[in-house]
């Protein structure tokens, strides 16, 4: 995976660990560069959102503007939230991304309510935006 990191096929987010107890600390998770070739409509979407929250990340930090990661969380409850955005290594904002799913996400909710941060749900599907909490889902 490091060769294919160099040649920019892929890029790598690891696990956000800090104040989530029972949290997985290692098995990042890869995802590529260009990710209209990832054949499953769901793993494309997620790939699509991933890449642009990666550039998003890359280019605030080299601007000066914060310095800031992007991870996922998950804990050995089996409870995910595909991206974390950190600033200054603190949470700062969590990102799950659906297909069609508006149904806001439990383990969203979990997570932004533990770590203090909002949530936003993003979803492929048209026309939705709902907003509960510190949580909205939009399209």
């Amino acid at each position: 995976m490091e060769i294919f990191q160099r040649l920019f096929v892929v890029f790598k987010i690891t696990p956000y660990a800090k104040r989530i107890v029972r949290s997985i600390q290692k098995q990042p998770k890869y995802y590529f560069y260009d990710w209209s070739q990832v054949p499953d409509d769901g793993n494309r979407f997620e790939n699509f959102v991933a890449s642009h929250l990666w550039k998003a990340v890359q280019v605030w930090t080299d601007l000066g503007e914060a310095n800031l990661g992007l991870h996922f969380v998950r804990d050995r409850n089996q409870r995910e939230v595909d991206f974390l955005v950190t600033k200054d290594n603190k949470p700062w904002f969590l990102v799950e991304s659906k297909l069609a799913e508006t149904q806001i996400s439990e383990n969203l909710r979990y997570f932004s309510k533990h770590l203090n941060v909002p949530g936003i749900q993003v979803v492929l599907k048209g026309g939705i935006f709902k907003k509960e909490e510190n949580i909205i889902c939009v399209s």
